[in-house]
């Protein structure tokens, strides 16, 4: 046999793949590509899962975040008998008309989701006197602030705080920097308890509720503060996704309960359970657990700044024959003007009297 032949026949035999080889590599090779698109697969889940829980997590933790902020000033300035409170905000359409304490809770129900309403100020004043305002006066002249995100425009049903001691509701606007007010619901006109010095810082009142509600096809947590207009729920929405809100009130402390769900289905999950859910408690303490709603009369332990006080109740020692008032002493509110230059002002008869029964 001719050596270059067998050389030849040797080369032919040994090139290309059998059939069966052929076969086996693809299938390892559809094994190998079948196990990193299930990876690929898994991981994409894994993924939009995770973005899932964090955007629903994060929903939930900003809505209790507002939550607890707004609970931190509940009550906070007030000074006018929680039995009024609808009254004094006659102008907020939505306040419960049997509201009797700050805060207020309306129960859902054991399924259902509870309301909450807070009354309080919060944050800087509104503004300040542009002038002295004296007893009786039914006009506040005002200087308002223009370097906040929103400055405060004046309107009827308005209640404002002067000093941090006393609450007034505005009856009209005469102008953008001066308005005519009343301490008594009740009685237009009736003017200011005090006197009080060019200066004085005002503040504003507001009314705030939450309550959870459909915002097209979503739950969410919705927030209405009685300051604000707003356009449409979508502007009242906090945070999307809260299907549960409840508050427990245990004395001083108020727990908070929310659970929220996506808005997406979790892939790979079954349709019947295809929604993720998060839950988080809170409890928070109350800073002002017995807010007032009215005053009462003059109060004896009124002060402001750069005033000086005197009691002039009589027998200059403060106590009554039993029914807590003094034994002379004037009966109206008096100024004098001083060198430094402060004025004196004293009380009504009796303003010191503590009864001996």
């Amino acid at each position: 046999m001719h050596p270059s032949h067998n050389m030849k026949a040797s080369h032919v035999g040994r090139s290309g793949f059998t059939l069966v080889e052929l076969m086996i590599a693809s299938g390892v090779a559809m094994v190998v590509l079948a196990a990193f698109a299930n990876g690929f697969i898994q991981q994409r889940r894994t993924h939009h899962q995770k973005n899932l829980e964090q955007e629903l997590q994060q929903n939930v933790r900003t809505a209790m975040t507002f939550l607890q902020r707004d609970l931190r000033y509940a009550g906070s300035g007030m000074v006018m008998g929680t039995e009024s409170a609808p009254k004094w905000f006659a102008s907020v359409g939505w306040l419960p008309k049997d509201m009797n304490t700050v805060p207020w809770v309306v129960d859902g129900g054991v399924r259902g989701t509870d309301e909450l309403y807070l009354i309080g100020i919060a944050g800087e004043p509104i503004g300040h006197l542009s002038e002295d305002v004296w007893e009786g006066s039914w006009e506040l002249p005002l200087t308002l602030r223009q370097d906040t995100l929103l400055p405060y425009q004046p309107r009827f049903g308005d209640v404002l705080l002067i000093a941090g001691l006393e609450a007034v509701l505005v009856e009209s606007v005469l102008s953008l920097g001066r308005v005519q007010v009343t301490r008594d619901f009740s009685t237009p006109n009736a003017g200011v308890h005090l006197i009080y010095p060019e200066g004085t810082q005002i503040h504003q009142f507001n009314v705030i509720r939450y309550w959870v509600q459909e915002v097209y096809g979503v739950p969410s947590l919705l927030r209405e503060d009685s300051r604000f207009t707003y356009a449409s729920d979508e502007d009242r929405v906090v945070a999307d996704g809260i299907e549960h809100f409840k508050v427990t009130r245990n004395g001083n402390f108020f727990e908070i309960e929310l659970r929220g769900r996506s808005r997406k289905t979790a892939p790979g999950r079954g349709h019947s359970d295809s929604l993720i859910r998060y839950e988080i408690t809170s409890a928070n303490h109350l800073r002002n657990p017995n807010p007032r709603l009215s005053i009462q009369g003059w109060p004896s332990d009124l002060l402001i700044e750069g005033w000086e006080y005197e009691d002039d109740s009589g027998d200059g020692d403060g106590t009554g024959d039993g029914d807590g008032t003094g034994d002379g002493g004037g009966t109206e509110i008096v100024y004098e003007e001083v060198n430094d230059p402060k004025r004196k002002i004293r009380g009504p008869k009796g303003n010191q009297g503590q009864g001996n029964n």
